[in-house]
């Protein structure tokens, strides 16, 4: 299993849930191999590109594989998918992006894979046109149940952090949403973690709430937990497609560590939750800025909403569900369709 290995990805969750659904597993961390950066690394990654394959060669070798599953598949090369089926391995993209528009993700690379899982419902149809019915198929994101956990009883908390918290890459489409906040939010505790915030809020309402750092496994369940709005808003339409998220892993993330979500609402997220019953949501900026002073000022009805929240997600929603989705996924698809 080649991918990212950090505490809390996509890839250490669903390696441990296959784990846990009885399978083992070797990972091959693709951090170890590109870790290097700056000017030299334009001369560093094409040799590290070699090496990386040549280990996943080789530990399909060693482990006697019969699966590849690849995250996303960043620098897997097609020809190392090629050596691999030749010997009998069944290669998998398991993939949890919403486009494919990636410097380190070709076309080719893609259409390799023997199967194809998308967390996207609106891959779907063009899915069905690339691939054909049989090699492709929809599993959701999911929480990791070792790292997205409560700290504290559910909806227990007594001391927050923050009044309002948003965590994730920044992006244009959200600093418009984060600065409306800011700007009609001034005095409350309001805290923006994630990568690229400082440029792209520069000179806006958002600036001065800006952390200047990301968040990630065991800190990031805590920022969940310990602040009293949590903002659900994703990455915004791609420019090519227009593809939009509707939900992503801190849809499901956000419940399960305790926390109270505030989820821009979509008919996806309703297949999943009971709204508002179990997820608060909004549509619009005025939604959004009403819904926050609403839950604010109502404490108990938002403890409520993190409760049912929590119930709806947990175990559910967890990569060990989805872990056995993939495996019965794999088992069934027909070989070489």
């Amino acid at each position: 299993m080649p991918g990212e290995f950090w505490r809390g990805s996509t890839a250490y969750a669903l390696a441990n849930g296959l784990r846990r659904a009885g399978t083992c597993v070797t990972e091959i961390d693709i951090g170890t191999y590109f870790a290097a950066a700056g000017p030299l690394s334009r001369f560093i990654e094409p040799m590290a590109r070699l090496e990386y394959n040549a280990e996943i060669l080789r530990q399909a070798r060693q482990t006697e594989a019969q699966i590849l599953l690849a995250c996303k598949g960043n620098d897997i090369k097609p020809r190392t998918l090629i050596r691999l089926q030749q010997t009998g391995v069944r290669t998998v993209n398991f993939y949890p992006d919403y486009h494919y528009d990636h410097p380190r993700i070709s076309a080719r690379l893609i259409d390799t894979f023997d199967l194809f899982v998308t967390t996207k419902i609106f891959h779907l149809d063009h899915l069905r046109e690339r691939f054909g019915e049989g090699r492709f198929t929809h599993i959701p994101h999911g929480y990791a149940s070792e790292v997205h956990r409560p700290l504290y009883p559910v909806g227990g908390v007594e001391r927050y952090e923050w009044d309002i918290s948003y965590v994730g890459t920044a992006s244009h489409y959200k600093v418009e949403w984060l600065a409306a906040i800011a700007e009609a939010f001034p005095d409350r505790r309001f805290a923006v973690f994630g990568h690229g915030w400082r440029k792209l809020a520069a000179g806006t309402p958002l600036e001065r709430y800006v952390m200047g750092r990301p968040m990630l496994g065991d800190y990031l369940a805590k920022v969940y937990e310990l602040s009293r709005i949590n903002i659900g808003v994703h990455y915004g339409p791609h420019h090519r497609t227009g593809w939009i998220d509707h939900v992503s892993t801190r849809t499901f993330e956000i419940p399960a560590c305790g926390g109270f979500a505030l989820h821009i609402d979509s008919a996806e997220l309703r297949t999943y939750y009971d709204v508002p019953h179990e997820m608060a949501v909004f549509s619009t900026p005025t939604d959004l800025i009403e819904a926050i002073d609403h839950y604010l000022r109502n404490d108990e009805e938002r403890r409520a909403i993190i409760h049912r929240g929590y119930a709806r997600t947990v175990p559910a929603y967890g990569t060990d569900r989805r872990a056995v989705e993939l495996l019965d996924f794999i088992v069934h698809a027909p070989v070489g369709g």
